[in-house]
């Protein structure tokens, strides 16, 4: 998946499967660029390990996948600007929320996928953001 061609991302035919599998689960992504949900897929398979997560693993992965692209598709990060307002089309005013601790409940996907890792795995794992 690192091949670069002419600026496109070379995917494999995993991995397009992979994308195809998330975007159908989740359609509110099929805006964001094809390459930044590979490559957030990619590193949301290398955090999430199969052998805690046993039958979950996917959903787990598309759960992080899907909290990592909403949490910075909206020009947030784990520490970012969480609200802004803007005055006049020029002046923004925004308020920087969230921790690593408290970054989970920056989405409703990241809330669930702490529900599912209590039930899953419970607390012997830890995920860590990109």
């Amino acid at each position: 998946m690192r091949n670069y061609l002419r600026g496109q991302l070379k995917m494999d035919a995993e991995s397009m499967l992979e994308i195809i599998g998330f975007l159908s689960v989740y359609p509110e992504f099929e805006s964001v660029k094809l390459e930044k949900v590979a490559f957030t897929l990619a590193n949301s398979k290398s955090l999430i390990q199969e052998s805690l997560w046993d039958e979950f693993t996917l959903q787990a992965r598309y759960l992080l996948t899907a909290h990592n692209l909403s949490t910075t598709t909206q020009g947030n990060t784990v520490t970012g600007i969480i609200n802004k307002l803007k005055i006049d089309g020029d002046i923004e005013i925004g308020s920087a929320v969230g921790t690593p601790k408290d970054s989970w409940e920056l989405s409703s996907y990241g809330r669930e996928l702490t529900q599912l890792k209590g039930s899953v795995v419970g607390g012997f794992i830890t995920c860590t953001l990109m």
